[in-house]
């Protein structure tokens, strides 16, 4: 995938980026590193697929991306009940 298709996987469908060159850049020396984190705070539903798409298209792009859930702090903040096996 060329640099030009990468930009246009990871702008899509976003509300906006900081900085266009910025991003070319990252994107040209072979992507960047990125997070997202969440606090699960209920069963999985169809909402969760905004952020898992984006993700993925980073992970596409060339982005080192990690995934962090904080499972703890849900667990630790009652969410579910307390019962978030």
């Amino acid at each position: 995938m060329d640099v030009e298709s990468k930009f246009r996987l990871v702008i899509r469908d976003v509300e906006e980026v900081v900085t266009e060159d910025e991003l070319r850049k990252l994107i040209e020396s072979g992507g960047g590193k990125g997070y997202l984190g969440f606090e699960p705070s209920g069963i999985f539903h169809i909402g969760w697929l905004v952020w898992a798409f984006k993700f993925r298209d980073l992970v596409e792009a060339g982005f080192d991306m990690c995934l962090l859930a904080a499972t703890w702090h849900a667990w630790i903040n009652d969410k579910l009940g307390g019962n978030i096996g």
